[in-house]
Protein backbone atom coordinates (compact mmCIF):
# COMPACT_ATOMS: atom_id res chain seq x y z
CA UNK A 1 0.00 0.00 0.00
CA UNK A 2 1.40 3.39 -0.98
CA UNK A 3 1.60 6.13 1.64
CA UNK A 4 0.24 9.24 -0.03
CA UNK A 5 -0.55 11.31 3.07
CA UNK A 6 1.58 12.20 6.08
CA UNK A 7 -1.26 11.16 8.38
CA UNK A 8 -1.04 7.58 7.08
CA UNK A 9 2.46 7.13 8.55
CA UNK A 10 0.89 6.66 11.98
CA UNK A 11 -0.62 3.33 10.85
CA UNK A 12 2.86 1.80 10.71
CA UNK A 13 4.17 3.37 13.95
CA UNK A 14 3.75 1.94 17.45
CA UNK A 15 4.60 3.01 20.99
CA UNK A 16 6.72 0.50 22.90
CA UNK A 17 6.44 0.00 26.65
CA UNK A 18 8.90 -1.67 29.01
CA UNK A 19 8.06 -3.47 32.24
CA UNK A 20 10.32 -2.36 35.07
CA UNK A 21 9.49 -3.05 38.70
CA UNK A 22 6.02 -4.26 37.69
CA UNK A 23 5.13 -0.96 36.00
CA UNK A 24 4.71 -0.33 32.29
CA UNK A 25 6.56 2.74 31.06
CA UNK A 26 6.70 4.01 27.51
CA UNK A 27 10.28 3.57 26.39
CA UNK A 28 10.25 4.43 22.71
CA UNK A 29 8.69 3.75 19.33
CA UNK A 30 8.85 1.16 16.58
CA UNK A 31 7.86 0.68 12.95
CA UNK A 32 6.02 -2.30 11.46
CA UNK A 33 7.18 -3.90 8.20
CA UNK A 34 6.44 -6.92 6.06
CA UNK A 35 9.19 -8.35 3.87
CA UNK A 36 9.08 -11.59 1.90
CA UNK A 37 6.18 -12.87 3.97
CA UNK A 38 7.78 -12.13 7.34
CA UNK A 39 6.45 -9.44 9.67
CA UNK A 40 8.89 -7.31 11.65
CA UNK A 41 8.94 -4.76 14.43
CA UNK A 42 12.02 -2.58 14.01
CA UNK A 43 13.27 -0.14 16.61
CA UNK A 44 16.41 1.44 18.07
CA UNK A 45 18.96 -0.54 20.05
CA UNK A 46 18.37 1.27 23.35
CA UNK A 47 14.57 0.92 23.17
CA UNK A 48 14.63 -2.89 23.40
CA UNK A 49 18.07 -3.43 24.95
CA UNK A 50 17.02 -5.48 27.96
CA UNK A 51 20.50 -6.52 29.03
CA UNK A 52 21.79 -2.96 29.39
CA UNK A 53 18.80 -1.99 31.54
CA UNK A 54 19.40 -5.06 33.68
CA UNK A 55 23.01 -4.02 34.31
CA UNK A 56 21.99 -0.48 35.25
CA UNK A 57 19.40 -1.68 37.75
CA UNK A 58 21.61 -4.35 39.31
CA UNK A 59 24.25 -1.70 39.96
CA UNK A 60 21.73 0.48 41.80
CA UNK A 61 21.74 -0.56 45.50
CA UNK A 62 18.14 0.60 45.90
CA UNK A 63 16.87 -1.57 43.05
CA UNK A 64 18.72 -4.87 43.55
CA UNK A 65 15.63 -6.78 44.67
CA UNK A 66 13.77 -6.23 41.37
CA UNK A 67 12.80 -9.66 39.94
CA UNK A 68 14.85 -10.61 36.89
CA UNK A 69 11.70 -11.41 34.91
CA UNK A 70 10.56 -7.80 35.12
CA UNK A 71 13.41 -6.84 32.83
CA UNK A 72 12.55 -9.25 30.02
CA UNK A 73 9.35 -7.73 28.71
CA UNK A 74 8.22 -5.13 26.25
CA UNK A 75 4.65 -4.34 25.34
CA UNK A 76 2.28 -2.48 23.04
CA UNK A 77 -1.14 -1.11 23.95
CA UNK A 78 -3.89 -3.34 22.59
CA UNK A 79 -7.58 -2.78 22.07
CA UNK A 80 -8.53 -3.41 25.69
CA UNK A 81 -5.21 -4.10 27.38
CA UNK A 82 -1.46 -4.16 26.90
CA UNK A 83 -0.07 -7.17 25.11
CA UNK A 84 3.32 -8.76 25.60
CA UNK A 85 5.18 -8.46 22.29
CA UNK A 86 8.15 -10.69 23.02
CA UNK A 87 6.02 -13.43 24.55
CA UNK A 88 5.30 -14.77 21.07
CA UNK A 89 8.08 -13.68 18.73
CA UNK A 90 11.11 -15.30 17.17
CA UNK A 91 13.44 -13.27 19.36
CA UNK A 92 15.04 -9.86 19.27
CA UNK A 93 18.11 -9.40 17.10
CA UNK A 94 20.50 -6.58 17.96
CA UNK A 95 22.72 -5.60 15.06
CA UNK A 96 26.11 -3.98 15.58
CA UNK A 97 29.21 -2.96 13.71
CA UNK A 98 32.00 -5.53 13.76
CA UNK A 99 35.18 -4.61 15.56
CA UNK A 100 37.76 -4.72 12.76
CA UNK A 101 40.54 -5.92 15.08
CA UNK A 102 38.69 -8.67 16.92
CA UNK A 103 35.90 -9.52 14.45
CA UNK A 104 33.36 -9.40 17.28
CA UNK A 105 30.21 -7.25 17.48
CA UNK A 106 30.73 -3.79 18.94
CA UNK A 107 27.37 -2.66 20.35
CA UNK A 108 26.74 1.06 20.65
CA UNK A 109 23.29 2.29 21.55
CA UNK A 110 23.81 5.49 19.55
CA UNK A 111 24.41 3.77 16.23
CA UNK A 112 22.52 0.48 16.26
CA UNK A 113 19.07 -0.92 15.59
CA UNK A 114 17.18 -4.06 16.55
CA UNK A 115 14.31 -6.08 15.16
CA UNK A 116 12.06 -8.96 16.07
CA UNK A 117 10.16 -11.31 13.79
CA UNK A 118 6.49 -11.33 14.77
CA UNK A 119 4.25 -14.37 14.96
CA UNK A 120 0.82 -14.53 13.33
CA UNK A 121 -0.74 -13.83 16.72
CA UNK A 122 1.31 -10.64 17.17
CA UNK A 123 0.42 -9.54 13.64
CA UNK A 124 -3.25 -10.07 14.45
CA UNK A 125 -2.92 -8.07 17.66
CA UNK A 126 -1.40 -5.09 15.90
CA UNK A 127 -3.93 -5.18 13.09
CA UNK A 128 -6.72 -5.34 15.66
CA UNK A 129 -5.77 -1.84 16.85
CA UNK A 130 -5.66 -0.46 13.31
CA UNK A 131 -1.96 -0.87 12.62
CA UNK A 132 -0.59 -1.93 9.24
CA UNK A 133 2.68 -3.41 8.00
CA UNK A 134 4.59 -1.45 5.42
CA UNK A 135 5.62 -3.65 2.49
CA UNK A 136 9.28 -3.01 1.78
CA UNK A 137 9.56 -5.38 -1.20
CA UNK A 138 10.43 -2.93 -3.99
CA UNK A 139 11.39 0.22 -2.08
CA UNK A 140 14.79 -0.45 -0.60
CA UNK A 141 16.73 2.04 -2.72
CA UNK A 142 16.59 5.80 -3.02
CA UNK A 143 18.95 8.61 -3.95
CA UNK A 144 19.25 11.60 -1.60
CA UNK A 145 18.29 13.96 -4.41
CA UNK A 146 15.02 12.07 -4.95
CA UNK A 147 13.74 12.89 -1.45
CA UNK A 148 11.78 16.15 -1.50
CA UNK A 149 10.24 16.20 1.98
CA UNK A 150 11.26 14.53 5.24
CA UNK A 151 9.07 13.46 8.15
CA UNK A 152 10.20 12.12 11.55
CA UNK A 153 7.54 10.29 13.52
CA UNK A 154 6.87 8.47 16.77
CA UNK A 155 5.52 8.80 20.29
CA UNK A 156 7.46 11.46 22.25
CA UNK A 157 7.43 11.27 26.03
CA UNK A 158 6.58 14.96 26.39
CA UNK A 159 3.20 14.23 24.77
CA UNK A 160 2.23 11.60 27.37
CA UNK A 161 -0.97 12.62 29.16
CA UNK A 162 -2.28 10.50 32.02
CA UNK A 163 -0.05 7.66 30.73
CA UNK A 164 -1.74 7.86 27.31
CA UNK A 165 0.73 8.11 24.45
CA UNK A 166 0.10 10.58 21.64
CA UNK A 167 1.55 10.26 18.16
CA UNK A 168 3.53 13.14 16.65
CA UNK A 169 5.21 13.76 13.31
CA UNK A 170 7.53 16.63 12.49
CA UNK A 171 8.96 18.15 9.35
CA UNK A 172 12.69 18.09 8.69
CA UNK A 173 14.06 20.47 6.08
CA UNK A 174 16.81 18.35 4.58
CA UNK A 175 19.19 15.41 4.70
CA UNK A 176 22.54 16.66 5.99
CA UNK A 177 24.90 13.68 5.50
CA UNK A 178 28.39 14.55 4.35
CA UNK A 179 31.11 12.50 2.68
CA UNK A 180 32.69 11.49 5.99
CA UNK A 181 29.48 10.04 7.36
CA UNK A 182 28.93 6.30 7.79
CA UNK A 183 27.04 4.69 4.88
CA UNK A 184 24.60 2.89 7.19
CA UNK A 185 23.35 6.08 8.82
CA UNK A 186 21.32 9.10 7.82
CA UNK A 187 21.14 12.54 9.41
CA UNK A 188 18.31 15.03 8.92
CA UNK A 189 18.06 18.60 10.17
CA UNK A 190 15.89 19.25 13.23
CA UNK A 191 15.58 22.12 15.72
CA UNK A 192 13.77 21.88 19.05
CA UNK A 193 13.02 25.60 19.04
CA UNK A 194 10.98 25.52 15.84
CA UNK A 195 9.67 22.02 15.31
CA UNK A 196 6.88 22.01 12.74
CA UNK A 197 4.13 19.64 13.87
CA UNK A 198 2.14 18.13 11.00
CA UNK A 199 -0.91 17.21 13.09
CA UNK A 200 -1.45 20.83 14.17
CA UNK A 201 0.15 22.58 11.19
CA UNK A 202 2.30 24.93 13.24
CA UNK A 203 5.73 25.34 14.83
CA UNK A 204 6.31 24.31 18.43
CA UNK A 205 9.15 24.81 20.88
CA UNK A 206 9.95 21.39 22.29
CA UNK A 207 11.33 20.78 25.79
CA UNK A 208 15.13 20.51 26.21
CA UNK A 209 15.00 16.70 25.92
CA UNK A 210 13.29 17.10 22.54
CA UNK A 211 11.85 14.03 20.85
CA UNK A 212 12.79 11.53 23.57
CA UNK A 213 10.44 8.58 23.17
CA UNK A 214 10.49 8.79 19.37
CA UNK A 215 13.65 6.69 19.20
CA UNK A 216 12.82 3.67 17.06
CA UNK A 217 10.24 5.63 15.09
CA UNK A 218 10.54 6.26 11.39
CA UNK A 219 12.25 8.80 9.18
CA UNK A 220 10.14 9.05 6.04
CA UNK A 221 10.91 10.80 2.78
CA UNK A 222 8.67 11.89 -0.06
CA UNK A 223 9.82 10.27 -3.27
CA UNK A 224 7.76 11.26 -6.30
CA UNK A 225 4.20 11.31 -4.93
CA UNK A 226 4.49 8.91 -1.98
CA UNK A 227 6.21 8.70 1.38
CA UNK A 228 8.70 5.89 1.89
CA UNK A 229 10.60 4.90 5.06
CA UNK A 230 14.25 5.87 4.75
CA UNK A 231 15.49 5.42 8.32
CA UNK A 232 14.82 4.38 11.92
CA UNK A 233 15.47 7.11 14.51
CA UNK A 234 18.35 6.21 16.82
CA UNK A 235 19.25 9.54 18.42
CA UNK A 236 18.80 13.31 18.46
CA UNK A 237 21.62 15.84 18.80
CA UNK A 238 19.82 19.04 19.94
CA UNK A 239 22.92 21.26 20.01
CA UNK A 240 24.07 20.16 16.55
CA UNK A 241 20.44 20.34 15.36
CA UNK A 242 19.99 16.97 13.75
CA UNK A 243 18.27 13.62 14.15
CA UNK A 244 20.22 10.49 13.26
CA UNK A 245 18.77 7.28 11.92
CA UNK A 246 19.78 3.88 10.62
CA UNK A 247 19.03 3.58 6.92
CA UNK A 248 16.15 1.26 6.03
CA UNK A 249 17.92 -0.20 3.00
CA UNK A 250 20.92 -1.12 5.17
CA UNK A 251 18.67 -2.62 7.86
CA UNK A 252 17.03 -4.97 5.38
CA UNK A 253 20.36 -5.94 3.87
CA UNK A 254 21.33 -7.12 7.35
CA UNK A 255 17.98 -8.86 7.87
CA UNK A 256 18.44 -10.68 4.56
CA UNK A 257 21.93 -11.79 5.62
CA UNK A 258 20.53 -13.10 8.93
CA UNK A 259 17.83 -15.25 7.30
Amino acid sequence: MEVKNISDIQKYTVAIYREINSELKQNGSGVLFVFKGNHYLISAYHVLDLEEEQIKIQNDPDERDIPHDDLDSFYAKGKNEFFHINEDTKGVVFTAYLNEETGTPNFNEDTEFCYCTLSKEMVRRFMEIGKEFYSIETKLHYETGEIKKIIVSGYPKYALKNDQEEYRSYLSERIINDNSFHDDLIRVSFENDKAYNNERNQNFKLPPYGIQGMSGGGIWGKKNDEYIPIGIIIKQAPVERYIEGYRIDQIFKKIISDT
